[in-house]
């Protein structure tokens, strides 16, 4: 997410520039779009990045597992990538 940031804040900081060098003749209408069109981009792709993290921090709650009492597990039938919702699926035994 961080890249996104840095691209979006050089992004914008090269539309000013680009906008500056239009206004003085020194730069093409096509290439001054061009750059207005790579902030709008990068601010979507901004948003997605954080669409992502949140979806990704929403998953968490699918690979953190508890018991509901203290004891020692004596049999798990896991495999690695299963993935369960909280009481939805017995696949273990502990003793108390």
């Amino acid at each position: 997410m961080e890249i996104s940031r840095i691209t979006s804040r050089e992004a914008r900081r090269f539309l000013i520039a680009a906008e500056e060098a239009y206004r003085k003749a020194a730069f093409p209408e096509e290439s001054l779009h061009v750059a207005l069109a790579a902030v709008v981009k990068v601010a979507q792709d901004e948003k997605a990045a954080m669409a992502m993290l949140a979806s990704s921090q929403a998953e968490l709650e699918h690979y953190t597992v508890t018991a509901p009492i203290d004891g020692v597990v004596t049999w798990l039938n896991v495999v690695p990538g299963m993935v369960s919702r909280p009481g939805t699926t017995v696949w273990g035994k502990y003793l108390t």
